[in-house]
């Protein structure tokens, strides 16, 4: 990931022009005489085409100030979407003192209402890859901005796969974005709404440097602290992600998690290999929360391969497995009423739709319903019907 494809760059657009105009200009000015000079700018910083239809606002003193409104920034051609981005106001604040040193230091962005579209093509390229003018890639005034705080409020971010089909919509994002510098190290954090549901999403990434790996983590759980939290810790190089992946249910304040649902309450961690096309897991363990209630259950591999259809494929071994102690009060519900194919009815109801799962899992000894089985294997094959 090179510093010109991430999205701080937008910013770059109104920060650089911003400091010059305000040494150079006087307190009162036209500033809307700079709209053109501020879009070949972003123009050339992009490589995409920007418009200001809004009006442009700045000023000196008391505390350096610079206002945009209505900013578009376009796609590529060939996209069924004709704008990449726009924002109803982008509001840019600095220090007076940064500015009488030479530099660029920014107490905050405050970016109201964005929308931006993400879209892969079915080539598999996406709009997001920018192309800087050679000029931009050498300047080093860049190097020299330093960052505070940028909040995005009321925004909304779309992610278009024409690959796979189908969009993915996050509405109503009101994020925090801090950072010493355009190279990182970045701290997000974010509360969202996708299908009814709030989410809380954070992310932590290193310092970028080119040519070195890009490390990055990754939280996402429910903004209710309900279900399930999913985490990642790892690096992307090349098109190529690697890490570890751990999903557990979520915990209370108080310290406590849901031990009544359907299974009792589990952790999966595994080492992750990925691509836009394709998932691999490898040294899965899944084990209780509670160390006290034992030690790793179930350890395995297992694959998913991502296109309009969604297959999924795994292999688990386990040594004892109990699944007594392993179901929850609703699990246990479920059989004494309506039997084990009500269970297996409930559990294939959480797998998303146009996907479809296949694995086997062998078991030296399965304690079920007061029973010892030795040697079990089992084999599944299920999608959302």
């Amino acid at each position: 990931m090179r510093v010109w494809k991430s999205p701080v760059f937008y910013f770059g657009i109104l920060l650089v022009i911003a400091v010059v105009a305000l040494l150079l200009a006087p307190l009162v000015i036209d500033w809307n005489s700079y709209r053109a000079d501020l879009e070949d700018y972003g123009r050339r910083l992009t490589g995409r085409t920007v418009k200001i239809e809004g009006g442009i606002a700045a000023r000196l003193f008391p505390w350096p100030r610079l206002t945009v409104d209505d900013i578009h920034i376009g796609n590529p051609p060939g996209l069924e979407v004709p704008e990449f981005a726009h924002a109803d106001r982008i509001v840019v604040r600095l220090t007076l003192a940064g500015l009488f040193r030479g530099a660029i230091d920014v107490e905050g962005i405050d970016i109201e209402k964005p929308v931006i579209g993400l879209e892969r093509l079915a080539t598999g390229e996406g709009n997001w890859m920018f192309t800087p003018a050679a000029d931009v890639m050498a300047s080093k005034l860049l190097s020299r901005v330093s960052l505070d705080r940028i909040a995005l409020s009321k925004g909304t971010l779309r992610f278009n796969d024409r690959r796979r089909g189908g969009v993915l919509e996050l509405t109503d994002v009101d994020a925090a974005l801090a950072s010493p510098g355009l190279s990182g190290p970045w701290r997000l954090r974010s509360l969202s709404q996708h299908g009814g549901r709030a989410l809380d999403i954070s992310v932590n990434t290193g310092v970028w440097r080119a040519d070195e790996p890009f490390r990055f983590g990754v939280r996402l759980s429910n903004a209710d602290g309900s279900g399930l939290v999913f985490s990642f810790d790892g690096e992307q190089k090349g098109g190529a992600t690697k890490g570890e992946l751990r999903i557990e249910p979520a915990t209370t304040q108080e310290g406590k998690g849901d031990s009544e649902g359907q299974v009792r309450p589990l952790v999966f961690t595994s080492k992750v290999t990925a691509d836009f096309n394709s998932v691999d897991f490898s040294r899965i363990e899944i084990a209780p929360r509670d160390p006290k209630q034992g030690g790793v259950l179930t350890t395995g591999s297992a694959s998913l391969t991502l296109g309009q259809h969604i297959s999924a494929r795994a292999a688990l071994t386990a040594s004892t497995l109990d699944l007594d102690e392993l179901a929850g009060a609703e699990a246990r519900t479920l059989v004494r009423e309506a039997g084990s194919l009500a269970l297996a009815d409930s559990l294939l109801r959480l797998l998303p739709k146009d996907t479809s799962f296949s694995g086997s899992m062998q078991v030296t000894a399965l304690k079920i319903g007061g029973e010892t089985l030795d040697t079990v294997k089992l084999s599944l094959d299920a999608d959302h019907n």
